[in-house]
């Protein structure tokens, strides 16, 4: 039987082909670190590289379209939606929210990672109270070990419970264990040795996202 899968351009003549997107399509979040440690450079590469994996995914194509919310996390209470889901059907959409994105540093002194309470503000704020029939991812993008007062591998494990996916892709000096633990399963952790590398895995990025992006059941 002829396989089906989606053709992401590598290159002009190059295409890589990946698993065929869920039928209900993929409500996938990105959480981005806007600490102190990423930088205001660090934080322009993670926004290209926001940009480059938005590319790769299928947006604005009907029921099997992915629909991609942001959300910039740094000290608790500090959360920042840059793109709801509702509003992240379109890559120019995207593109437009990524463009307007300030970095945390710049609005307040020294921020910091607090990465277990942003986990718990995505489930509060911006999943939908059910996520049943239609998956759910959450891709954190990460410089730094968690020192908030909440512990992420928990919270994390909730979100699991209830069938959202989690991706991390941790840049520089992150906790490779950490990460492990949030999402479950190495095969689900990509790093990178600085922002400026992250370029380097957007398509192994939109790979794992497009793999793991099926409904999970929680019975």
């Amino acid at each position: 039987f002829p396989s089906v899968c989606v053709c992401l351009c590598v290159c002009a003549c190059v295409c890589l082909c990946l698993p065929k997107p869920p039928s209900d399509g993929l409500d996938l979040i990105f959480l981005l670190n806007g600490s102190s440690s990423m930088g205001n450079t660090g934080f322009d590469q993670s926004r290209m590289f926001l940009k480059k994996v938005a590319k790769h995914l299928p947006l604005d194509q009907g029921n099997v379209s992915t629909q991609v919310a942001i959300v910039q996390f740094s000290d608790v209470g500090k959360e920042s939606v840059e793109i709801p889901l509702a509003d992240g059907i379109t890559f120019d959409n995207v593109e437009d929210a990524v463009n307007a994105m300030k970095w945390h540093g710049t609005l307040t002194h020294d921020p910091m990672t607090h990465t277990g309470e942003a986990i718990e503000y995505v489930l509060d704020h911006v999943l939908p109270t059910s996520v049943a029939g239609i998956p759910h991812m959450l891709a954190l993008i990460t410089d730094g070990v968690a020192n908030g007062k909440k512990d992420p591998v928990a919270v994390a494990a909730k979100a699991r419970e209830k069938g959202i996916q989690i991706v991390a892709i941790g840049v520089g000096l992150y906790d490779y264990d950490e990460l492990v633990k949030v999402t479950g399963d190495k095969s689900k952790v990509l790093a990178v040795k600085s922002p400026s590398e992250l370029l380097s895995i957007v398509n192994e990025t939109a790979e794992v996202v497009c793999t793991n992006g099926v409904a999970k059941s929680t019975s």
